[in-house]
Order: structure tokens, then sequence, then C-alpha cells
């Protein structure tokens, strides 16, 4: 039970730094179950589910990595605020370019150093501690 609520608070909970290797380890495993996805098209059910399902952990990861920038993890909204906003997007055509700036906005947050040392929001690489021990991205 212990490794579910670690697994929980590592894809569900903001909270703490992600360095730059977690990050793209996380990146790169949300990325294979996006493919999964798309290759079950033909069960819309199971593909609406996991790519809605690894929405929240996309959200985490962006936010704990601007912790590890020494940024409130809020500024993640910007990345999707264009697609909010601009819903006219798709009328207007404009939606490969909304896509391709959130693409780019994560590779550059992927390639960025973090801060050195501690930080508001702790430790630097510290994934998480749920079960009690802290476990280091680096």
């Amino acid at each position: 039970m212990p490794i579910i609520k670690a697994i929980a608070c590592f894809y569900f909970w903001p909270i703490g730094r992600l360095g730059r290797r977690g990050y793209w380890t996380l990146f790169s495993t949300l990325i294979a179950i996006s493919f999964t996805g798309l290759g079950l098209r033909q069960f819309a059910v199971v593909s609406t589910i996991l790519t809605y399902g690894i929405f929240v952990p996309v959200v985490v990861a962006l936010a704990r990595r601007l912790h590890d920038l020494n940024l409130s993890g809020w500024w993640v909204f910007l990345i999707f605020a264009p697609a909010l906003i601009l819903g006219a997007a798709h009328r207007m055509d404009l939606t490969p370019y909304g896509s391709i700036l959130r693409l780019l906005t994560i590779i550059v947050m992927g390639l960025i150093p973090g801060t050195p040392g501690d930080n508001r929001f702790g430790p630097p690489d510290l994934t998480f501690t749920a079960l009690g021990r802290n476990v280091h991205a680096r």
C-alpha cells in the first residue's frame, strides 16, 4: 500500500521539485502512454481515458519543474491558456501554432537547469518523499 501512495503522490501532487532527469523520464513515459492511446483509436473509451488520464500528471510535472526553476506552479496554466482563451482558434486555423508553442515550452523547460541549492520549494532534485526516504532524479 505505501508504494501506491508514493506513486499517487508523485503523479498527482504538485509539491516539491522535479529535476531535468526526472522530468524527461516522466515525459517519455507519458508520451509512450499517449502513443498507446493513439493506437487504440478503435476503442474510443480506452483512448479517451488514456488521453485525459495523462493530463493531470502532465500538469503536475510541469508545475514541479517550474518549482525547480523557482517559479510558481500556477504559471503552468499559461501553457494551456491559449487553447482555453482562443476557443475560436480552431475556426481560425490557428490550432497548430498553439500546439507548436506548447511543445517548444515543454522542451525548453526540460533543458533549463534548475535552481542550484535550496529554493522556496525545497531541496534540489527531490522528486518525492512519500516512502519516508528521498528519491533524487539526478
